[in-house]
């Protein structure tokens, strides 16, 4: 990716990072996400594909505003937020040819 685009992106990428907190360990001890990291996931993916239609000089409609941004990262995080993380990133796939 360029420059320019990686800047542009660059917060939401920090936002999206998993932390301590959106992670448990399983009884078989592997490391697994919680919800909150499960829409943390999805959404950077998302971006990811933003990115790359950036990158490509391509226009687009983002899935997404600031408000609900917000709203998905926001306590708690159920079925519903998780759903809506997951058809962004479908969303933003399609847009990017994948």
């Amino acid at each position: 990716m360029t420059t320019a685009v990686m800047s542009k992106w660059q917060g939401t990428i920090e936002r999206l990072k998993t932390t301590e907190d959106d992670r448990y360990m399983n009884r078989s001890n592997i490391l697994c996400l919680k919800g909150r990291g499960l829409v943390k996931a999805n959404l950077r993916v998302a971006v990811h594909y933003l990115a790359q239609l950036d990158d490509q000089g391509k226009d687009y409609q983002m899935p997404f505003d600031r408000e609900k941004f917000e709203w998905l990262l926001t306590d708690p995080v159920g079925k519903t937020k998780l759903e809506e993380a997951i058809k962004i990133r479908h969303t933003c796939a399609k847009m990017a040819g994948w």
